[in-house]
């Protein structure tokens, strides 16, 4: 309704106002007041804009509502369910500009430690582009910028995990060069007698799978190069798996293959 429309259009616009406040002008209490008020207009009108169906206006009120509550406040938890809500609108009005918002609230989960939240999020996201009216590519990019995101701002550990997730998203798109190249960072940077058997062992297996899928006649050549610094590995169960059913491939032995995978499934 006209009146209505209005009236979210001026908390809004109020909103907007008190968020481009800057610290020289007003002194310390004054500023962290208006930029609460600012937060919670921002906040308001963007349910509203949402609850009438304006999409795209409930987007802009929520990211901007996130931009307050991380550069102005540090509240990151806010900031975070900001930029979602953010990304959830805009996902309605204009999906390319939707992972954007999501990967700002990835920054605020890292930002907070939430290592578990961070990848739990990251699946939910991924599952929301993954709607078959949402250009496909989005889903990729997104995958992509947020790795650049732990890249620049993750401890190793997540960054780590988080590669091999990335690594496994690849794999199951047959994006077997993308996948490759993460996994054997991933090895080649745990070559030593230390290294991290959780992060090195499912790299390994994916990297000979993809050999196999991938080398053809040089598939065994390239396992055995590949793994030969991990000699814990070349004595697994799940390495000398990986060999039985390549030979048995080659040998084009199917009865031995399906023995191999049905017996270790």
């Amino acid at each position: 309704m006209p009146d209505e429309s209005s009236e979210v259009n001026r908390i809004f616009a109020e909103g907007k106002r008190l968020a481009n406040i800057t610290k020289d002008q007003c002194d310390p209490d004054q500023f962290i007041c208006k930029k609460n008020k600012a937060l919670r207009l921002c906040l308001k009108a963007g349910r509203i804009f949402a609850k009438e169906g304006q999409y795209a206006k409930a987007g802009q009120a929520f990211s901007k509502a996130g931009n307050v509550a991380k550069n102005d406040l540090q509240n990151y938890m806010v900031a975070m369910h900001s930029y979602d809500q953010a990304g959830n609108c805009t996902l309605k009005s204009e999906p390319d500009g939707a992972p954007i918002k999501y990967e700002r609230a990835v920054e605020m989960l890292i930002k907070m430690g939430d290592d578990k939240g961070v990848i739990e999020y990251t699946e939910e996201v991924a599952t929301k582009l993954s709607h078959p009216r949402i250009r496909k590519e989005l889903l990729t990019e997104f995958y992509e910028n947020v790795l650049q995101i732990h890249e620049e701002s993750s401890p190793k550990d997540l960054l780590n995990r988080y590669k091999i997730h990335h690594g496994e998203y690849f794999f199951s798109m047959r994006n077997y060069s993308r996948s490759m190249k993460l996994f054997k960072e991933l090895v080649l940077a745990n070559v030593g007698k230390d290294y991290d058997k959780e992060i090195t062992e499912p790299c390994l297996i994916y990297s000979c799978l993809m050999a196999i899928l991938t080398k053809g006649d040089e598939a065994l050549k390239y396992i055995g190069l590949f793994c030969s610094k991990f000699k814990d590995f070349k004595e697994s169960p799940q390495y000398l798996l990986i060999i039985r059913i390549l030979k048995s491939i080659q040998n084009q032995n199917f009865d031995e293959l399906a023995d191999a995978v049905c017996h270790n499934a």
